[in-house]
């Protein structure tokens, strides 16, 4: 008798601690699947910023090349050959992932690309920048949708204000910089800048100067949370730097003076410089933020390997108490 109550006590016990085990290992196994889901869009978005990047500078060298500049002929063909490249590999990427949602979108990426390419020669400045410009924000978006859909803009394992600045601040820097490099370039080729030009230029050094004093406050929230986060706050510091000084060359050696005195070549190497830097800060964040769901996936799955062997312990004493009994 004594000894049934016992067995009795022990079978309730192990029910609850099954029960208890099995909730626990369901809600790590749907955090497991968040996170992996996560990685995905980051391996995604990552490609994306690289198709941005070559999209800008494509967009950059036609613009000089259409107000006279020959010396980007070969750059030219290149860039279209690595952007042709990675939209192929993003819809390899996207078919049959979760992520296959957005093929329509990155179809009419490459649809509008594929329409632009073979004629870029034989367009307007006006409009070779105005479907560029298209292009690039549509993928942006694309960014942005991917990003939100795997809840990367949720504060999770990471902050929420690095995330704002790594999905919104940096590839809006970015793209101002793009279309800087582009009218700067433009500029040059020519050796004019007429009053609506420098009105659009002005416009833009205005929202980059900006943009990069939010990046700033926002990183300098963030730098005593972490050694990682002060490891950003200080080369963005060497970033805004680099930025400045490529906002001076365009004001005193393309719009200030009656000439030019720089070459479209040259600006475009130094804003391609500064832009590779911006780039390199967003994969740097970015690391951080892979880092984060990487241990948290570690974790997880230690939580998976443990609760499951609570489920099958007691799973087995319940079975012995039952037995016994």
């Amino acid at each position: 008798m004594f000894s049934s109550s016992i067995f009795g006590i022990i079978a309730i016990f192990s029910v609850l601690i099954f029960l208890i085990s099995f909730l626990v290992w369901r809600l790590a196994n749907a955090k497991k699947r968040y996170f992996l889901n996560q990685q995905k869009s980051l391996t995604t978005n990552t490609a994306l910023k690289i198709l941005v990047d070559n999209l800008q500078q494509h967009r950059g060298m036609l613009n000089a090349t259409l107000s006279g500049d020959n010396s980007f002929s070969a750059k030219i063909t290149q860039t279209q050959k690595l952007i042709n490249s990675t939209l192929d590999e993003l819809g390899a990427t996207l078919r049959d992932t979760a992520l296959d949602t957005h093929l329509d979108h990155l179809n009419k990426i490459q649809q509008s690309w594929n329409k632009l390419y073979p004629t870029v020669l034989s367009l307007s400045r006006l409009d070779s920048l105005k479907k560029h410009t298209a292009i690039v924000q549509s993928t942006l978006f694309l960014m942005t949708n991917i990003a939100e859909e795997n809840q990367l803009l949720k504060d999770n394992c990471y902050p929420v204000e690095l995330v704002d600045i790594v999905w919104h601040r940096i590839p809006n820097t970015a793209e101002a910089l793009g279309k800087t490099r582009a009218a700067g370039a433009g500029i040059a080729a020519t050796g004019t800048c007429g009053a609506i030009d420098h009105i659009k230029v002005g416009f833009l050094i205005k929202h980059i100067n900006d943009t990069i004093t939010i990046v700033e406050e926002g990183l300098k929230k963030l730098q005593h949370q972490s050694s990682d986060y002060n490891k950003l706050f200080t080369s963005y510091k060497a970033i805004q730097s680099d930025i400045r000084d490529l906002l001076d060359t365009l004001k005193h050696k393309i719009l200030e003076p009656a000439s030019p005195q720089i070459t479209a070549a040259a600006f475009f190497e130094q804003a391609t410089g500064c832009l590779g830097k911006v780039y390199g800060f967003f994969d740097q964040s970015e690391s951080i933020i892979k880092n984060k769901i990487d241990t948290t996936l570690v974790e997880t799955e230690t939580t998976l390997k443990i609760s499951l062997t609570f489920m099958v312990v007691s799973f087995l004493a319940i079975a012995i108490s039952f037995f016994v009994s």
